[in-house]
C-alpha cells in the first residue's frame, strides 16, 4: 500500500488576526489550512501557479470541516500537517492538524477537493499521474 506524503508548514498568527482575548480569531483558521495546502503544491510538488494552470483538471475545494479544540494564542508558533486520507473517482479527501509548539492539537480540518474538467466545469476523474504525486515513491 502506498504511503501518503505528509505535508508540513510552520506558522505564527499575525497581529491583525488576534482578537481581544489575544487568540487567533476563528475566521482565520481556514485561511491557514488553505495556504498550507497551496504552498505545499508549490514547495513540495513544484507546482507554481503557471504549472497548476496547465494541469488537465482544476482543483476545487468542495467541502471543509474545521474542529476547534484549543485556542492559538498570539505570537505562539504552530504547525500544520496534512495528508491525503482517501481518494475516490472525483474527490481527494485531505486530513489536516494544527498543532502548537508543545505538540498539542489545536484544530483539525477535513477538506474535500474535487477534480473539475476546465471546459465543461463538471467533476471528472482524477488523472493517475496527479494522484501519484501525493504518495511516496515505492522502492520495490
Amino acid at each position: 500500500m502506498k504511503k501518503p506524503i505528509e505535508f508540513c508548514t510552520k506558522h505564527r498568527a499575525k497581529f491583525s488576526q488576534i482578537d481581544s482575548m489575544k487568540i487567533l480569531n476563528n475566521e482565520h483558521y481556514l485561511s491557514y489550512f488553505m495556504e498550507h495546502r497551496t504552498s505545499q503544491l508549490r514547495d513540495r510538488l513544484g507546482w507554481n501557479l503557471d504549472t497548476i494552470m496547465t494541469l488537465p483538471v482544476l482543483f476545487v475545494v468542495k467541502e471543509v470541516t474545521i474542529k476547534y479544540k484549543r485556542p492559538i494564542f498570539g505570537d505562539s508558533p504552530f504547525t500544520i500537517n496534512s495528508r491525503v486520507t482517501e481518494i475516490n473517482r472525483t474527490d481527494i479527501f485531505i486530513g489536516c492538524e494544527m498543532t502548537g509548539d508543545k505538540g498539542a492539537i489545536h484544530s483539525t480540518c477535513k477538506m474535500t477537493v474535487t477534480a473539475i474538467e476546465p471546459k465543461t466545469m463538471r467533476p471528472t476523474d482524477w488523472p493517475e499521474d496527479i494522484i501519484e504525486k501525493f504518495y511516496e515513491e515505492s522502492h520495490s
